[in-house]
């Protein structure tokens, strides 16, 4: 049997469509869902519906944690009202469902599965803490203190948006990468393919795909969301933080206006223009608050 592991998509539901339609096509029956489904993205409602289905084992990320504390956190919202993360807490409670915030707080922060011989632990960060990081750079010595606390022949992993497979303590760790928000230089969706063997074997293929950049939420365009996401300078989301010319077609969701050089102030280190990357017969896309690893990947199509 194959299994599509997936994690951190952020509510970027094309991002999403883009990795079930691979995954069917790969011949993937089950889909393992390691959390963060919201988040920075517009789409929150929509991925919410879509990882309900039949075939999604899902858990909760410390994302979704953090915006089903909306109600509870609303003095520090507003003490970070300028902060992007913090409008995207606040946006993403709000087109929720009652239904949907329901159906978040029900689902368990790790899971423990049984598959043949295979002890399977899903969680978001690690089996200690869903907000601890694991990725390709964790040293042994620290994986070999977490194999033996999950007692497990596999940790299904996320959080950190960045793929890896490694084996420490006779436990297997798999991170998918993210569907949503990759963190590895590269933009596309990640996700991976997994078969377990009764005969005690691991497969994992990772999967990097282009999706349709150019799907914009009605909600994204209300004036009142844009002129709050002016307001905000900090890190995040490709579609949340880029400008693109009027006449590229390759329109992220809930782009800026084009904003002028000159009237651009340095914070974080984040705000400083770049040359425009040119993309042959489909425009030019000015760069502006970019982290370098949100720039355009070389095979990719998607920003």
């Amino acid at each position: 049997m194959i299994i599509a592991v997936i994690a951190d998509i952020h509510a970027n539901l094309p991002a999403l469509r883009a990795v079930l339609k691979h995954a069917r096509a790969a011949g993937a029956g089950p889909v393992w869902n390691v959390g963060d489904h919201l988040g920075y993205g517009p789409f929150p409602s929509e991925v919410v519906e879509a990882i309900q289905k039949k075939r999604f084992v899902n858990i909760l990320g410390n994302y979704d944690a953090k915006v089903l504390r909306v109600p509870e956190d609303g003095h520090k919202r507003k003490l970070n009202r300028c902060k992007l993360r913090e409008l995207a807490f606040s946006w993403a409670y709000e087109n929720l469902t009652s239904a949907q915030r329901s159906y978040l707080q029900s689902l368990p922060a790790t899971l423990r599965l049984t598959l043949g011989p295979w002890r399977v632990l899903l969680v978001h960060g690690s089996p200690a803490s869903p907000n601890e990081h694991l990725s390709p750079d964790v040293p042994p010595d620290r994986l070999q203190e977490l194999a033996a606390l999950a007692a497990a022949d596999l940790v299904i992993c996320g959080h950190t948006h960045r793929p890896f497979l490694t084996q420490a303590g006779g436990t297997w760790f798999l991170n998918p990468g993210s569907v949503g928000r990759p963190d590895d230089r590269d933009p596309r969706s990640a996700y991976a393919l997994l078969t377990l063997t009764p005969s005690g074997a691991i497969s994992a293929r990772f999967f990097r795909l282009p999706y349709d950049c150019q799907k914009r939420p009605r909600p994204c365009e209300k004036k009142a969301c844009r002129r709050n996401l002016r307001r905000c300078s900090c890190k995040a989301a490709p579609w949340m933080t880029s400008s693109i010319s009027s006449r590229s077609p390759n329109r992220p969701p809930c782009f800026r206006p084009r904003p002028n050089p000159a009237q651009i102030r340095p914070s974080r280190g984040y705000n400083q223009p770049v040359q425009p990357i040119l993309i042959p017969g489909r425009g030019s896309l000015d760069c502006y608050h970019l982290p370098a690893h949100f720039r355009k990947h070389p095979e990719s199509d998607c920003w």
